[in-house]
């Protein structure tokens, strides 16, 4: 077994054709341009003369560009379809970015490989890209499942009649679910304040089937009500709202949260307040997204060195029993402030991670709380020696998954409060890593080791990757 203080780490530099390659997914990608976009530093426009571009010529779902004789530069990589052919970008044409993990446009430096631009498809309820899937089989397709919206404000009022001031919370909820079957149920719930009143509030409730045509979403009830409560009545009144057709437009679109997990969201107009829903729970990608391996990625060969092996947690009290990969039995951590996760490197040369995230469900009365587990065969690489003795050493690190799965937590739910399992499709991740020796007696820093998502995120590896001031997670040694 190697140790850090006796290794040294010699980089190896490869050359690469200055070009930007990858590849591009749309319901049909002939017609397309895929433009490398060289901004210019001081307009921070495009630099039409310097900017490679490429015409899809082919057909079908998906094809490979490449952009040659790419100046040095940062670029964003845009797909493009005229769709009337005037050269013109309008509103209906088709448009696509490179993105990064959270779906915002990124920036690529030539040479680049692997730039991959998938367009949300014209048809709101077709698949995502052959190479994932889903287990929906139902004709609603993503539209199937637990919709959810809350938005809540706080504020001071005064009775005006009595002068009397007082402080509430105001706003509504919005829960949408639609079955496989056709069968949907909405609840909205709105409460605030009325003229002679501190508190009123509004509960509509509907249940029936649902169909969709084109963009359109209709609603057919079997039952409508309306509930009112205020300050003239001791018990709410109830009021029958009939079997009229509801028909709302929809839009559905792929969206990622400030962590980097993959969701669907569903604009809903056409009634008397927008509602911007989001999923509850969406089928876990099979097998999600691969990044590949960076460019800058110093890919070694070495096992764990002596000096880590051992278990590290984030803190001294975070829960490491939550989840029992042998049986498969896991509990809830109880909040004590510290984050419940663990990184633990073996003798074998294997290593394991897992995390317990609850409360993930950010939107409406439903709950979910996730646990994710990971083992596999990490290799290292040095790429920063100890310039010293008890100096920092920094590397890269290359964490091959063999196995992975999670467990979702649905709760405070109804009838669908439930618990989900998957054995997701192992993954490669990336990771910057630094180890800290121990201090000595005048410093009293502990031993620590750190992991950072400096890169691309493979589909799962945000639960590692959503650290405090920058992207990855700090270690102390627990045993």
């Amino acid at each position: 077994m190697k140790r850090l203080v006796t290794l040294s780490c010699c980089l190896i530099a490869l050359s690469f054709a200055q070009s930007i390659s990858g590849t591009l997914y749309a319901d049909n990608v002939q017609g397309f341009v895929v433009i490398g976009c060289l901004l210019d530093v001081n307009t921070q426009d495009c630099d039409y003369d310097k900017s490679p571009y490429m015409t899809i010529e082919q057909s079908g779902s998906s094809a490979t560009f490449e952009l040659e004789n790419a100046p040095a530069g940062n670029y964003l990589v845009i797909a493009w379809k005229d769709t009337n052919g005037n050269g013109n970008l309008e509103e209906q044409d088709e448009v696509g970015y490179y993105v990064d993990s959270r779906g915002e446009p990124a920036l690529v430096t030539a040479p680049a490989s692997n730039i991959d631009i998938r367009l949300i498809t014209s048809n709101p309820l077709a698949s995502a890209p052959a190479t994932q899937s889903t287990q929906n089989t139902s004709p609603l397709g993503d539209l199937v499942g637990i919709w959810q919206m809350t938005r809540a404000s706080g504020g001071d009022y005064k009775n005006v009649n009595t002068g009397f001031t007082f402080s509430m919370t105001s706003g509504f909820s919005v829960l949408l679910k639609i079955r496989p079957n056709g069968d949907y149920l909405v609840q909205f719930y709105s409460s605030g304040v009325s003229s002679n009143c501190a508190f009123a509030s509004n509960f509509e409730n509907s249940a029936g089937t649902v169909t969709y045509r084109g963009n359109q979403l209709i609603l057919q009830p079997e039952w409508h009500t309306l509930e009112v409560t205020d300050c003239d009545a001791s018990t709410p009144d109830k009021v029958d709202l009939g079997t009229e057709e509801i028909t709302y437009i929809f839009k559905l679109q792929e969206e990622f949260d400030f962590n980097g997990l993959r969701g669907i969201g569903m604009e809903l107009t056409g009634g008397t307040i927008p509602f911007e829903l989001e999923l509850l729970h969406r089928e876990p990608l099979m097998p999600g997204y691969q990044s590949k391996q960076p460019a800058d990625f110093v890919l070694g060969t070495d096992p764990p060195y002596k000096e880590i092996i051992g278990l590290w947690t984030p803190y001294p009290d975070s829960d490491i029993n939550f989840y029992n990969p042998q049986t498969g039995e896991f509990y809830l951590p109880e909040y004590n402030g510290a984050e419940h996760s663990y990184l633990r490197f073996n003798d074998d040369g294997t290593y394991e991670m897992a995390r317990f995230s609850g409360n993930y469900s950010y939107e409406g009365i439903c709950e979910k709380d996730y646990i994710y587990y990971e083992k596999g065969v990490p290799s290292f690489s040095i790429t920063e020696p100890p310039q010293y003795q008890g100096a920092n050493v920094l590397g890269h690190a290359q964490f091959k998954a063999t196995d992975a799965r999670l467990i979702v937590n649905i709760r405070e739910c109804g009838e669908d409060t439930e618990v989900l399992r998957y054995n997701l499709i192992p993954q490669i991740s990336y990771y910057k890593w630094n180890f800290r020796l121990e201090s000595n007696e005048y410093t009293f820093i502990p031993e620590g080791f750190s992991l950072e998502c400096a890169w691309e995120k493979s589909e799962w590896q945000f639960m590692f990757c959503d650290g405090y001031g920058y992207s990855g997670r700090s270690y102390q040694r627990r045993q």
